[in-house]
């Protein structure tokens, strides 16, 4: 019914409290604080106090109603503002039940963390969140609080940042310092590292007890105690670095080693013989040395196939007095000591007996360069000869061949393993001297300045009786030959190719310059360029590059080669990044300014070595 008053009454009360709903809504907003309703008061020119009961009904009689727009910022506010409060309570649920894990490490009678995952992914997660929680315009009510928070999230960052490098260089260097030699001979370096010992091991039996993550994140004094350990251990690395540069320098064949190699090795100097393992990596064909029966002396070297070269002079390691690298000087010395004497002794023993009982009596390496001696000689000889009677050469070619099918009855015959080694050697050389003479009688060669003589590799025993040594020329380039001792090896297939690589080598070498062969992948280069080191006898270190070399590791390699006078080969130099290749470029120029003005000692890379001028720099590279 149209004229029913009562429903007009309730339509126009529900119209009324329809236009209320609105600021009903963001009054009943149970984010709202007392400091809110204070907002809110102000609105009204009112006071608001916390004990005092308000109705709506006494708002809106204070015209609050016309006020909506200001209460809805202040009630969205209020919400925005709760968020952030339960996103912080949250953030410190999250590290409830979350701990530091504590293992025991091997022997050493304390604990190592372990597993700290977990808290790395709270703490990146939680990182991020407060940051940008204390960017938001809503935190000012909590910026304390938040700010309190972020600095414990940093503080338990940088600890764990500090505790893992402290412990991974305390777990490096736990067992060199436990070394009773190593602490001897590094003291100052040793006390600093008990400090460091004694900070980690309190605070891992601290950890151990009290393992909460929050608990150990509020805890500043431990994080300022790392950083303390941290500055130790630098110190430690730099002092060990420092070290182990000195005795890099005084037996340079250590810098072809790791640190870890070189302590291990520098931890033995009471006992030389647990050097053994490592002495490959210092001598190429050195598999032992050889002590006397008393462990005393060392009375000569071994190779991988049980040849022995005794010494001249005996090395004794005890007068030393602790200092490896000493005594390892005097292996060498001994080492190019003895194989020289074994050349001249070889020498005079190849005119007294058969070539077939004396390829048997002597080292391989020693076979092969006296062999080479007196083909030279006797191929000299010939050429001499042939200007008067005619097919001197050609005879020398067929006693060659003659001389080779001796070689190869032998084989067929009953010999050791070593001696079939170093026969197997000699055939392969053998067998390119006879091709190399057939090939001058053909060509009718008749002097010995022709070419097709100068073009080969030739080696002469020269000197002042008692002093003699081996001179090796090649067209216009001379070098002696170095008395490296490289075991009873095989050696490559001379090809005209061969032949022709090592003329460019030996040119090369001639003007102190290194060689860079070039080909596809598995055609020879390097062993080309070993083989030549071979046949000067030269220790020969092949480095296989990569686009993770830095020119400090160059550095260390490069001081190797010009204080010991050994030959590099870098395998795939084109691998290297540019920027450390120009810096490398330099470097090598430095060694060959070096060698070119025979300087004895020279300072590269700030420190000051000794220069051998045998050293040299080869490099490889697979075109494209």
């Amino acid at each position: 019914n149209k004229e029913d008053s009562v429903v007009f009454r309730i339509r126009d009360e529900m119209q009324d409290f329809n236009e209320m709903v609105p600021i009903i809504e963001e009054l009943a907003n149970a984010a709202l604080k007392d400091r809110h309703w204070a907002d809110i008061f102000s609105l009204i020119g009112c006071t608001y106090k916390p004990d005092d009961v308000v109705n709506l009904q006494w708002l809106l009689k204070n015209r609050l109603g016309s006020k909506i727009e200001e209460v809805a910022r202040i009630s969205t506010n209020a919400s925005k503002e709760h968020s952030l409060e339960k996103a912080l309570e949250k953030m410190v649920e999250d590290w409830d039940g979350v701990d530091f894990r504590c293992t025991g490490y091997k022997d050493t009678g304390t604990f190592i963390l372990g597993g700290v995952d977990e808290v790395q992914m709270i703490l990146d997660d939680q990182i991020v969140k407060i940051q940008s929680m204390r960017a938001s315009p809503f935190i000012k009510p909590f910026e304390a609080i938040a700010t309190s928070w972020e600095e414990t999230l940093q503080t338990l960052q940088d600890m764990l940042d500090n505790w893992l490098l402290c412990q991974s260089t305390w777990q490096y260097l736990e067992p060199i310092f436990s070394s009773e030699d190593i602490m001897k001979q590094m003291p100052e370096e040793g006390s600093k590292f008990q400090t460091v010992d004694q900070i980690y091991r309190e605070i891992m039996a601290k950890t151990s007890k009290a393992p909460g993550a929050l608990e150990v994140g509020r805890d500043k004094a431990r994080l300022e105690d790392l950083e303390e350990a941290n500055e130790l251990l630098d110190a430690i690395q730099k002092g060990l670095a420092s070290y182990l540069e000195v005795k890099r320098i005084a037996f340079p064949r250590f810098f072809f080693l790791s640190n870890d190699e070189m302590l291990e090795i520098l931890s033995e100097t009471k006992d030389p013989t647990k050097v053994q393992p490592h002495l490959k990596k210092c001598f190429e064909g050195v598999n032992e040395v050889k002590f006397s029966d008393n462990a005393s002396d060392i009375v000569g070297i071994c190779s991988v196939e049980g040849e022995v070269v005794p010494y001249i002079t005996k090395v004794t390691p005890a007068k030393a007095n602790g200092a490896v690298e000493k005594w390892l000087v005097q292996v060498e010395s001994s080492m190019l000591e003895a194989i020289q004497d074994s050349c001249k002794q070889a020498n005079k023993g190849y005119a007294q007996t058969s070539r077939e009982a004396w390829v048997t009596q002597w080292p391989g390496q020693i076979v092969l360069v006296i062999s080479a001696v007196y083909w030279t000689s006797e191929v000299a000889a010939a050429i001499a000869a042939e200007g008067a009677r005619a097919g001197s050469v050609k005879a020398y070619a067929d006693a060659c061949t003659a001389q080779l099918m001796k070689i190869v009855d032998l084989v067929r015959g009953d010999l050791s393993k070593l001696n079939r080694k170093t026969i197997s050697a000699l055939v392969v050389m053998d067998v390119h001297a006879r091709d190399v003479v057939q090939n001058m009688a053909e060509k009718g060669v008749c002097s010995e300045t022709d070419f097709e003589w100068l073009s080969q590799l030739r080696m002469y025993l020269e000197g002042e009786p008692g002093a003699e040594t081996v001179m090796e020329r090649m067209m216009n380039a001379e070098i002696e030959y170095g008395y490296e001792y490289l075991g009873n090896s095989s050696r490559l297939v001379i090809t005209p190719l061969t032949d022709r690589c090592y003329r460019t080598l030996m040119g090369a070498i001639h003007l102190t310059m290194g060689g860079a062969p070039e080909g596809p992948a598995g055609t020879g280069k390097t062993e080309t360029t070993k083989d030549l080191a071979k046949a000067l006898a030269r220790q020969c270190v092949v480095f296989n590059c990569s686009d993770s070399l830095d020119y400090l590791t160059m550095a260390k390699f490069f001081k190797g080669l010009a204080a010991s006078g050994a030959w590099a080969c870098f395998d795939e130099f084109n691998r290297i990044d540019l920027e450390v290749l120009s810096v490398v470029a330099q470097q090598i120029l430095e060694i060959q300014i070096a060698v070119k003005n025979k300087v004895k000692t020279f300072v590269f890379e700030g420190s000051e070595l000794p220069l051998r001028v045998t050293c040299n720099v080869f490099i490889t590279m697979n075109p494209g």
